[in-house]
């Protein structure tokens, strides 16, 4: 695989050469008035002491430039060089703070938003994703003294699964919640001692005795012994821990694996397929309340494609991660016009299934064109909210519309295995947006203004190297970017 040895440092110097060449020849700006400042170059300097200078447009700061803090700032900061977008820190950029800690990344309304290297003056380093400033995604945080965190983060704390090395040599893989070791874990340490097993709030959860269990067979697996000292390997068994958990199915190696439920103190229960005690793929959890899931996990945690049964009977099709809903598909009461359903704070029903009468605030199956098929919800004969498009019978769009066009967040499939997700308005591409190529786990991150690419191009591939591409590619070139660069680096 091509591989480019480019640092932030470097992609961010040949970033500022390029751009400050590109505009050698740009305009001046002219008089004191910044309102009258358009697409223009200067040097201004407020009373304060802060000063820019950069591209102006708008009378605002537009585009590229280098911003000076006084000394006394409030924030600690001492100068941002990078991309500005209406006075904010937006787009690529480098922030250093008077201590000497420095930031390198995504920027969106000054705030870290994307991928970023957060260097700290004590010595300790965050690399990895942000969320409003806050690491949030894949990550990892080394400090100074060599032990380090790497795995899921959540608002700028240890949430989801992730590894931790710690300076006294012991080494733990697991689960985390609120930066405390949390569910299904395993710490080995420096001695060689070994505890897997699942953990409350970091203490380590000791399991009771093994239960007797009166099944003697499940299919040709032999019941698990009695005898707790005795391996659990290829047998099917009843175990309860010391919280309450108890695990019924498939034994391998002293852990649930393969067919299986686990039942839990407050009478909800979790039934699936095990592997190394936890929950992979396609699975059901039963919720107290009377709510049934059902859809994939990962880690015991609902994540993908699933959905929640009620208990009145309507139902929600959604993606997860990590157990929270991220895109709901659509919500509906499924053969039950009983009750209508609330979808973005308006009642719907189902259409009816009569000719020309006028499809509105009802969800419902029908052809926009000769070729295209939409299902989802409608209103005044056109799609508008949450619904799904089929070109042929294969799925074409996934996400929201507003008048007949996409509108909002939305999955658009460009072939079998590239995707892009983001925002649109009014039928074009507006905001954020990610193409991910599934087969080889690589994404191109990018901004769209008017349905056209905005700024840099940041590609990251499956094993979270990064690449940042300055451009002025149009739409129709922007469509290929990916799979062009997919094969220059040999994932064809």
């Amino acid at each position: 695989m091509k591989k480019y040895n480019l640092n932030l440092t470097l992609i961010f110097l040949l970033l500022t050469f390029s751009f400050f060449s590109n505009q050698a020849n740009a305009d001046s700006c002219i008089g004191e008035d910044l309102q009258k400042w358009n697409d223009c170059i200067a040097t201004y300097k407020w009373e304060s002491g802060d000063q820019y200078t950069g591209r102006w447009n708008n009378g605002k700061m537009n585009g590229y430039g280098s911003y000076r803090f006084p000394e006394d700032n409030i924030w600690s900061v001492r100068s941002y060089e990078g991309f500005y977008k209406d006075d904010d820190m937006h787009g690529f950029g480098k922030l250093t703070w008077l201590d000497g800690g420095h930031y390198e990344g995504d920027f969106f309304n000054n705030d870290p938003h994307g991928y970023g290297v957060h260097e700290y003056a004590s010595g300790n380093r965050y690399e990895g994703h942000y969320l409003n400033g806050r690491p949030h995604g894949e990550g990892r945080y080394t400090w100074k003294d060599g032990s380090y965190y790497s795995g899921s983060w959540r608002n700028g704390d240890f949430d989801g699964f992730g590894v931790y090395s710690y300076l006294n040599g012991d080494f733990y893989e697991g689960n985390f919640e609120f930066d405390l070791k949390h569910g299904f874990g395993k710490m080995i340490y420096k001695d060689g001692s070994i505890f897997e097993g699942e953990w409350i709030r970091d203490e380590r959860v000791e399991p009771i005795s093994k239960t007797t269990n009166k099944i003697n067979k499940k299919g040709n697996i032999e019941q698990c012994p009695s005898d707790v000292s005795v391996k659990w390997d290829n047998c099917f068994g009843d175990y309860e821990y010391g919280h309450g958990i108890r695990h019924i199915g498939s034994w391998v190696n002293n852990e649930g694996h393969g067919e299986g439920t686990q039942y839990f103190p407050n009478g909800e229960k979790l039934r699936g397929n095990f592997e190394n005690g936890l929950v992979e793929g396609e699975g059901k959890y039963y919720f107290n309340s009377g709510d049934v899931y059902e859809g994939s996990f990962k880690n015991s945690l609902m994540h993908g494609e699933g959905e929640i049964t009620h208990s009145d009977g309507s139902i929600i099709k959604a993606r997860w991660f990590q157990g929270d809903i991220v895109n709901i598909s659509i919500q509906f009461i499924n053969d039950n016009l009983e009750k209508p359903i609330d979808i973005d704070q308006e009642y719907v029903t189902y259409c009816p299934n009569k000719p020309k009468v006028l499809w509105n605030n009802c969800f419902g199956s029908g052809n926009i064109s000769d070729d295209v098929k939409y299902k989802g919800i409608w209103r005044e004969n056109l799609p508008d909210g949450f619904g799904e498009t089929y070109h042929e019978n294969e799925l074409e769009y996934q996400g929201g519309f507003k008048g007949g066009l996409f509108h909002g967040r939305g999955r658009l499939f460009l072939s079998s295995d590239l995707q892009f997700d983001g925002e649109f308005k009014n039928g074009i591409k507006q905001g954020k947006g990610i193409i991910t190529r599934t087969e080889s786990e690589t994404q191109v991150f990018g901004q769209w203004v008017n349905g056209r690419v905005e700024g840099e191009l940041i590609v990251i591939d499956e094993n979270g190297y990064k690449e940042f591409i300055p451009y002025e590619y149009d739409e129709d070139i922007f469509q290929n970017v990916a799979s062009t660069l997919m094969t220059e680096w040999g994932y064809e």
